[in-house]
């Protein structure tokens, strides 16, 4: 029988659906096949499985794999293709918002993997090797001048000195016009060749990157399509991500995630290969563990979600969900975060602008979160089509400023034409303008939440474990210290850098945390390599015995303080 993808594709879904225990409820059936429908009438089964096998390919390799990023995760195909581990209908999650037959006329769905940064480039160059260099390659990121960086540059040219420049750039703030900064225009009047230069070079393109996800795969040579540039070493396209976009190229975002190594490394430590535990998302100890302390725990951890926890105290998944969005510069400097919390103290009642926007903010406490709300308002208060709310979600998630000035007077006057005042309009619009410096599409802010519960679930049940997790994989020193001391607080048998028992790395064994070689100052990997190779020699009797039996050049003065100021050698005789 001839092969046929989009029969393979149903197969595949529904033997998911089977497997994911949810094959005898109607409900899921008919949201399937509608979804697959879509998925056909589009052409992208071949999409649909690249991306399956892709994600099949990494977890049968022991690459651990992020819960779902971006839309993708409304997709009950995405869920039975294990693409993502979100059911999008318990967490009534858009379809519609990943992809649908209007939204193909405006932009092309695209699907985003976390993987943890230190095996991207491994997937990379086995995407490479399966479907071939020729028909691969990664996307350029063109980095542009800024005010201060075209203002650095022209001072450096013309031998300004740093302390000026940099005085000068620190005045240079968003959204001010910097021929309004008094002290910027006196310097122009006694330079003007920077002055006259400046405004020509800003917005030119300052230097190329690589693109930190994309990565094109086509069923041709590629070099039929686009041209190409060489950026360190790497073959990229000279289309960026934007415009891979508008020329209808489906692309692949593998994005590496420092968290999923954390969570990967602390798995292996516990024995297990995947994040296979019974558990509740309604954990009350892992809300505990959460509000005690944000350290490790995924999107939370910086000062903004310290702060937010604080005073959220979130004690179910739901409020994690809202919480990264509440926690984003946009949400806290709209004021947005604060009405939140309000409203869920019971210190205010929810001021709706209009009846028709209850059913669609009542949720969220009032605000405006996610992406789709802003759709659904558009649709139900000012008349939009499908496919121009979906437009506005896109300038709302690429914060494209030329679509909210084209769409304002289509929205203001379709709430007008819907018996909506031209005030509340206004007034409305300006809310969805405010919620695109933060607004996550919903499915974007479970799929995150999910891997935010999973660190803190680690934190709570595995202690040691996920610490020493988070020292493999972590480069700063104050952040080491600050996961030391909370190692100690726990009550953990914390040893020193022992040269007899330390590995490169921290680990574990009969509840004793030996710290790794690798945490102090100039020992390498290739240092401990050579100590830990001696060592099974036979242990080290002294520190004369280790001098002469690890060479100088191996390890050199520097290096030897360091190890005793660290206490390696502690437990040995000096002679």
């Amino acid at each position: 029988m001839f092969f046929n993808n989009d029969r393979y594709l149903k197969e595949l879904s529904f033997k998911g659906l089977e497997k994911r225990g949810l094959s005898d409820k109607e409900n899921y059936i008919n949201r399937l096949n509608e979804e697959l429908d879509v998925i056909i009438n589009c052409g992208l089964s071949d999409f649909m499985l690249l991306v399956s096998y892709t994600c099949l390919w990494c977890k049968t390799n022991g690459i651990m794999l992020g819960d779902g990023r971006g839309s993708v995760g409304g997709s009950l195909v995405a869920y039975c293709l294990k693409i993502t581990e979100i059911d999008p209908i318990k967490y009534e999650l858009s379809f519609a918002r990943f992809l649908n037959e209007t939204r193909m006329k405006t932009s092309l769905a695209d699907i985003d993997i976390d993987v943890p940064r230190h095996e991207r480039q491994r997937i990379l160059e086995f995407l490479r090797e399966k479907f071939g260099i020729n028909r691969t390659c990664q996307i350029v990121n063109r980095i542009y001048y800024t005010n201060k960086t075209a203002f650095k540059d022209l001072c450096r040219i013309y031998g300004i000195d740093f302390q000026t420049a940099n005085q000068l750039t620190n005045l240079m703030v968003d959204d001010v016009d910097i021929y309004q900064i008094p002290q910027i225009v006196e310097f122009f009047k006694s330079h003007e060749d920077i002055a006259r230069l400046f405004p020509k070079i800003k917005g030119l393109v300052k230097a190329y990157g690589v693109h930190a996800g994309g990565f094109l795969i086509s069923d041709k040579d590629i070099e039929n399509y686009i041209g190409f540039l060489q950026v360190n070493g790497t073959l990229v396209s000279c289309y960026d991500g934007r415009m891979c976009e508008d020329q209808g190229f489906l692309k692949q975002d593998i994005l590496g995630v420092n968290t999923l190594t954390v969570v990967q490394n602390c798995l292996n430590l516990i024995g297990k290969t995947s994040f296979d535990f019974d558990y509740d998302l309604d954990d009350p100890k892992v809300y505990e563990t959460i509000n005690k302390s944000c350290l490790g725990i995924f999107q939370l951890e910086g000062p903004a979600g310290v702060d937010y926890v604080s005073k959220m105290k979130p004690n179910c998944f739901e409020d994690i969900v809202a919480a990264l969005a509440l926690i984003r510069p946009g949400a806290r400097d709209s004021g947005d975060a604060d009405e939140f919390l309000k409203v869920r103290f019971g210190g205010k009642n929810i001021k709706y602008d209009h009846p028709l926007l209850e059913p669609i903010l009542e949720r969220t406490n009032g605000a405006i979160l996610y992406q789709e709300q802003a759709m659904q308002i558009s649709r139900v208060l000012a008349g939009f089509t499908d496919i121009e709310a979906d437009i506005l979600r896109k300038g709302i998630g690429k914060k494209l400023d030329y679509i909210f000035e084209e769409y304002k007077p289509k929205f203001i006057n379709g709430c007008i034409d819907n018996g909506v005042s031209e005030k509340i309009a206004n007034i409305v619009w300006d809310k969805i303008e405010k919620s695109s410096s933060y607004s996550f599409n919903k499915s974007h802010s479970v799929g995150y939440a999910l891997l935010t519960y999973k660190t803190a679930y680690l934190k709570t049940y595995y202690p040691n474990e996920f610490f020493i997790a988070m020292l493999m994989d972590e480069k700063k020193e104050e952040k080491r210290m600050e996961i030391l001391n909370s190692i100690k607080k726990s009550g953990a048998s914390l040893c020193n850098p022992d040269i007899n028992m330390s590995k490169n790395e921290t680990y574990l064994i009969d509840n004793k945390i030996y710290m790794g070689l690798n945490l102090i100052d100039k020992v390498s990997d290739k240092v401990s390599e050579a100590i830990i190779n001696e060592r099974k020699n036979g242990k080290f009797k002294s520190f004369d015995d280790f001098c002469a039996r690890i060479p100088p050049r191996k390890c050199n003065k520097r290096v030897k303080q360091n190890l005793i100021w660290a206490g390696a050698f502690d437990n040995i005789p000096i002679r």
